[in-house]
């Protein structure tokens, strides 16, 4: 915007500039990138013995089955082993005021 700002002019330049950089192929390939670099990444420990580590997760936006909508997944991450949990979810009767 600087650079042609110093040479020309035109009504809605910013926005015409800015239409054109979206557009181009090169111009969004050739972006830097803002974040940092995520420098080493490490592997998780392997555990030593079953439900030692587990991860857990969510499974939202169901529609509901005999009033259950959600669903908890724990995991055993040594043998894979997984438990499922049917929830109630509250949010959706809550109102928000």
């Amino acid at each position: 915007m600087a650079r042609v700002s110093a040479q020309f002019f035109w009504k809605n330049m910013h926005k015409d500039i800015t239409a054109f950089v979206q557009q181009c192929m090169v111009c969004q390939q050739a972006k830097t990138s803002t974040t940092l670099p995520a420098g080493l990444l490490q592997p998780l420990p392997i555990p030593h013995q079953i439900w030692e580590d587990i991860t857990m997760d969510f499974i939202v936006g169901l529609p509901p089955s005999e009033g259950f909508t959600v669903i908890l997944v724990i995991v055993d991450r040594l043998s894979k082993y997984a438990h499922f949990a049917l929830l109630k979810s509250d949010f959706n009767s809550k109102k928000v005021a």
